[in-house]
C-alpha cells in the first residue's frame, strides 16, 4: 500500500524543508499521468521503478530499496551502470510531481512506485 502523508507539517520540520502541497493519491496519479501523455514516458517510469526496487545485493541479504537512494548521483546506486538515465532523464521528467509533493504528500521511494 502507498502511504499518503497527513497534511499536518510535523513539529520537528519547517515548511521550508516541505512541499508546499498536499493532495490526494488521485492527484498524484493524474499528475504522472498527465506527464506520461504529453513526454510518452511510460517506459523509462516502469524502468525507474523497477530498478529502485531490484536494488544491488552484495549476497549477504543485507541489502534493499535503499529509499530512492538512486536520486543522489554522487555515489550509490545513482552511479550504476544499469541505472544509466534514470538519475538524469527518468527524474528531471519526474521532477514537477516530486517537487509539488515530495515529501509532504508522498515520500520519493512511493512516488516512484505509482
Amino acid at each position: 500500500p502507498i502511504f499518503i502523508r497527513p497534511t499536518t507539517t510535523p513539529p520537528s520540520q519547517t515548511t521550508e524543508t516541505l512541499s508546499t502541497t498536499t493532495m490526494s493519491l488521485e492527484d498524484i496519479k493524474s499528475d504522472i499521468k498527465a506527464i506520461v501523455a504529453e513526454k510518452d514516458c511510460g517506459p523509462i517510469f516502469i524502468r525507474l521503478s523497477w530498478h529502485d526496487a531490484g536494488v544491488f545485493s552484495t549476497g549477504k541479504l543485507t541489502g534493499g530499496c535503499p529509499n530512492a537512494a538512486m536520486r543522489f548521483t554522487d555515489g550509490g546506486e545513482g552511479t550504476f551502470g544499469a541505472n544509466a538515465g534514470l538519475p538524469t532523464v527518468a527524474l528531471d521528467l519526474l521532477k514537477p510531481v516530486t517537487d509539488k509533493y515530495c515529501p509532504a504528500s508522498i515520500s520519493h521511494a512511493d512516488l516512484w512506485t505509482l
